[in-house]
C-alpha cells in the first residue's frame, strides 16, 4: 500500500475529529483491528474525515504506532493529543482516551458556536448603522441644505460633522467593521477563543468576555489534565502538556514552574503563583493518590466549565446590548443632531428677523 505523500494531511474540522475518535473508540472495544475498521469507515466518508481515516489505516498497517500515525496526520493539533493516546495504549485504556478526547473536542466545538452566535448580533447592529447612515447622506441631508438657502448659515464643524460626506464616512466605517470582524472569525475558525489565538485580543474586553476566556482556558487545562491523569500519565508531564493545550502563555509557564519543584521533590508551591488555579495547587500539594486527584480535577473542569458558560451566556445578552448602545446611540444622536442644529438655527435668524 503507498504511503500518504508527505505534508499532504487532511483538512479536518473539530466535529470531524470528533467522529473519528469516537469511530476508533468504537473499534477497540469491538475488538476489531483499526486498520481494517478504519479502512471500512474510511469508504464511508467524503472528504477530509475519509481521507484522514485511510492516511492512518495505511500508516497502522505499515506498522507505525497509533499515536505516531495519528499526530503526522494531524499537524496542527497540540501535542497532549498524543500523549493521551500513548497514555492509553500504555494504560491499556485507549478506548477510554479517545472518548475524553472526544468529549473535550466536542465542548470546544460547543462553546466555539456559542461565540460564533454572538458575533452575529454586533453585525446586525452594525449594518442597521451602515444602512441609517447611506439613507441619511443620500437622502435627507441634501434637503436640509435648502435652509443654507434661507441665510440660515452653519459653522464650517458643523456642516463637516453633519454633512453628506461625514454620512457616508460612518457607512463606510461600519462596513470596515463588519469585513474586520468576518476577517477575524476566518482566520480564527480553526482556533477557540479560549486558545492563544491572533484575534482574541480584539473581543476579550467586551462585557463577560474577559470571564469566558479566563475560565475556559482553565476549562481546557482542567479537563486535559484529567484525561491525562486518568491515563496515569507522571503529573509533571501531565501539567506541562495540560497547559500547552490551554492556549495560556502565563498559565503554562506557571504550570512548567511547579513540574519542575515537583519533579526536584521540592513544594509544590513555595511562591505565590499568580495565574494558577489555588484550589488545584492545594490539591497538588495534599499529596492525594491519583483516583482522589483525577477526581478533584475532574471536578474543577466541570466547575470551570459553567463558569465560562456562564460568562459566554452574560456575554450573549450584554455584548448585543453594548454594541446597540454605542453605534445605534451615536446614530440616533448624529440624526438628532442633523435635524436639531438647522432647526434651531433656522428659529435664531426668523427671532432676529422680527
Amino acid at each position: 500500500m503507498t504511503e500518504p505523500p508527505a505534508g499532504n494531511h487532511a483538512a479536518v474540522s473539530l466535529d470531524q475529529l470528533i467522529a473519528l475518535c469516537e469511530e476508533m473508540s468504537a473499534l477497540v472495544r469491538a475488538g476489531v483491528p483499526l486498520e481494517r475498521g478504519l479502512e471500512l469507515f474510511a469508504a464511508e466518508q467524503v472528504g477530509g474525515l475519509g481521507k484522514l481515516a485511510r492516511n492512518i489505516a495505511q500508516r497502522l498497517e505499515r506498522g507505525e504506532p497509533l499515536a505516531e500515525a495519528f499526530a503526522l496526520e494531524n499537524q496542527p493539533l497540540p501535542e497532549v493529543y498524543r500523549a493521551v493516546i500513548e497514555a492509553g495504549i500504555r494504560g491499556g485504556h485507549l478506548a477510554e482516551a479517545l472518548e475524553g478526547i472526544a468529549r473535550y473536542a466536542r465542548r470546544v466545538a460547543e462553546l466555539r458556536s456559542i461565540v460564533g452566535l454572538s458575533i452575529l448580533y454586533p453585525v446586525i447592529v452594525l449594518m442597521f448603522a451602515s444602512g441609517i447612515f447611506l439613507f441619511w447622506g443620500r437622502r435627507l441631508v441634501p434637503s436640509l441644505a435648502l435652509i443654507d438657502r434661507l441665510g440660515a448659515e452653519r459653522g464650517t464643524f458643523w456642516q463637516g460633522l453633519f454633512g453628506p460626506n461625514s454620512a457616508m464616512a460612518a457607512a463606510v466605517l461600519c462596513n470596515l467593521v463588519v469585513l474586520a470582524l468576518a476577517a477575524w472569525w476566518i482566520l480564527t475558525r480553526g482556533e477557540s477563543i479560549w486558545t492563544r489565538g491572533r484575534g482574541g485580543w480584539l473581543v476579550i474586553w467586551l462585557p463577560y468576555v474577559g470571564q469566558a476566556v479566563r475560565y475556559g482556558r482553565l476549562a481546557r487545562f482542567t479537563d486535559l489534565l484529567a484525561i491525562l491523569l486518568e491515563n496515569e500519565v507522571p503529573l509533571p508531564t501531565a501539567l506541562r502538556l495540560a497547559s500547552q493545550g490551554s492556549g495560556d502563555t502565563r498559565l503554562a509557564r506557571e504550570a512548567s514552574e511547579l513540574a519542575t519543584r515537583l519533579e526536584s521533590g521540592g513544594a509544590a508551591v513555595s511562591a505565590p503563583i499568580s495565574h494558577f488555579p489555588p484550589l488545584l495547587s492545594w490539591l497538588i500539594c495534599a499529596r492525594h493518590t491519583q483516583p482522589a486527584l483525577v477526581q478533584g480535577v475532574r471536578h474543577l473542569a466541570e466547575s470551570y466549565i459553567a463558569r465560562a458558560a456562564d460568562g459566554v451566556a452574560r456575554a450573549r445578552i450584554f455584548v448585543p446590548i453594548f454594541f446597540t448602545l454605542v453605534f445605534a446611540g451615536v446614530a440616533v444622536f448624529w440624526l438628532a443632531f442633523s435635524f436639531l442644529g438647522p432647526w434651531s438655527w433656522l428659529l435664531h435668524q426668523l427671532a432676529e428677523l422680527n
